[in-house]
């Protein structure tokens, strides 16, 4: 089921590990209006068929409504670093909602 996931101008870039996994994602632009309760799902597209997908899990600066960090709950391996883009998601099947920010 499709569903309107607030905030947008989000800008990221992802930092590589050996085995072309997802290492780091640097925060470019944190971008506006992004919720806590509703974070958008970070997925890994453009970039040809990895043999396993990361898992990204954005933390959210509640006051400001800013992705301030991207944690990397699994890297993933086989990606194509020449053709890798991160979007926000409408769909949210595999967000992590037990995450506790404050273990940041």
């Amino acid at each position: 089921m499709a569903r309107t996931v607030s905030g947008s101008g989000a800008a990221i870039e992802p930092i590589f590990d050996e085995v072309f996994g997802v290492r780091a994602v640097k925060v470019v632009n944190g971008g506006t209006g992004y919720t806590s309760a509703d974070p958008p799902r970070l997925t890994v597209t453009g970039c040809g068929t990895p043999t396993q997908e990361a898992l990204l899990y954005p933390i959210i600066d509640q006051d400001s409504g800013r992705i301030i960090h991207v944690r990397v709950l699994n890297r993933g391996k086989g990606y194509d670093p020449l053709r890798l883009g991160i979007y926000p998601q409408a769909e949210t099947p595999n967000v992590v909602d037990s995450f506790d920010i404050n273990k940041v």
